[in-house]
């Protein structure tokens, strides 16, 4: 497969061990969810909460949080270290059609979520253990805005800014260490309330609704498409992230019939020719020994179209990020373009996961005609990790 290897270093970077990493951004993805789904109740549905993370070189592991954006009413419950519900602690909040009830019930969601975010960073953050001292980890919280269930009240709303949380892996190591209390921790997380321009704010989001719209825009029935939203967030000493889970097309749950016809012809085929196999005088191997290698020979032209499959996104990314990068007129020469995908129920042969970066100065002269696009799409870095991608 062309491009860098895995999760290939620049040279002022350590060897890291890729598939510990893996584990790592998987494994605190699953426990930030856990802690965010169970401190509280919702008496609505918060299936469209998300956590999603990506390792970058030289920054850290960061980590986007968003939820639901209409959520009416919640319950919510505090446990002790032994498990225990402290009903003192528990109670009803409903939103209301705006004003101070409104704000009050949104303060005290949001201290809920600032205090379970430093909880995280306290006592599970330690399991990215191959960051530099100067890497961070980072949660960035996106909350939805807060709806009346009152619908003949109109649509007044109260919306939650969103909050970016940073704390150094030194630090982190140090409050693990007992070296530094949980106070003197939680004032050195970097807590910043994202005040981001309405521009800007649009231009990130245009930008995600053309991924969406290009990535999904495949005639293959077995290409990789966008499964879910695609997220975005900006950070000023970095630049623009964007992250999404990406699936082949068959793979989704509403082609699951095609996803079963797939495999019923692929069956037959492999009976077929058994059957025509067996008719040959010339052949005098035993019916089990001809199923094996035909079998493994439809499993290798299935891998092979998997791996061509993930090629041809891999490469229709690059191209996205070369034609529409330049619209995010808010990075400056030396701030990046991130895009981070996640691969769902990837073949052996795929990554699980991916992250494309580009600079914005590269953009600015290839915009101005200074770089083709040949050597543009060798400056595209591609990092890949957690499969057998070579």
């Amino acid at each position: 497969m062309a491009g860098e290897p895995l999760l290939a270093q620049g040279k002022d970077y350590p060897a890291l061990d890729l598939t510990r990493i893996q584990r790592e951004v998987n494994l605190m993805e699953t426990i930030l969810a856990d802690m965010l789904s169970n401190g509280y109740r919702l008496s609505q549905p918060f299936s469209d909460s998300r956590v999603r993370g990506v390792y970058v070189p030289a920054v850290g592991m960061i980590f986007r949080v968003s939820t639901s954006p209409y959520i009416t009413s919640m319950q919510y419950y505090m446990r002790t270290r032994s498990g225990e519900k402290r009903d003192s602690q528990s109670g009803v909040y409903i939103i209301g059609p705006g004003g101070e009830i409104a704000k009050t019930n949104a303060a005290s969601y949001r201290a809920l979520i600032d205090s379970t975010i430093f909880e995280f960073l306290e006592y599970y953050a330690d399991a990215s253990g191959q960051l530099d001292d100067q890497e961070k980890v980072i949660v960035v919280y996106e909350p939805g805005t807060y709806v009346s269930a009152l619908a003949l009240q109109g649509n007044q709303s109260h919306a939650l800014g969103s909050a970016t949380f940073s704390a150094k892996k030194a630090d982190i190591a140090s409050v693990r260490a007992r070296k530094l209390d949980r106070e003197r921790f939680v004032q050195k997380i970097a807590v910043t309330d994202a005040q981001q321009n309405k521009q800007v704010n649009e231009r990130l989001r245009r930008f995600a609704s053309v991924c969406k719209a290009m990535l999904n825009d495949n005639e293959q029935q077995n290409g990789y498409r966008i499964y879910g939203e695609v997220s975005n967030l900006f950070l000023d000493d970095f630049g623009a992230i964007y992250m999404f889970d990406a699936v082949k097309s068959v793979q989704t749950p509403h082609n699951i019939i095609i996803r079963i016809q797939d495999e019923i012809r692929r069956q037959e085929q492999v009976v077929q020719q058994l059957s025509e196999r067996a008719r040959k005088k010339d052949d005098s191997r035993d019916v089990d020994e001809i199923l094996a290698q035909l079998q493994a020979e439809s499993d290798a032209k299935r891998n092979k179209d998997d791996r061509k499959a993930y090629e041809e996104f891999e490469q229709r990314i690059s191209d996205l990020m070369l034609s529409y990068g330049r619209s995010l007129q808010m990075l400056d020469a030396d701030q990046m373009l991130t895009v981070a995908v996640k691969i769902l129920d990837n073949p052996h042969l795929v990554p699980e996961r991916v992250v494309f970066q580009l600079k914005k100065n590269d953009l600015t002269d290839f915009d101005a005609g200074k770089i083709d696009r040949a050597t543009m799409l060798k400056k595209v870095s591609i990092k890949r990790y957690g499969a057998s991608v070579q």
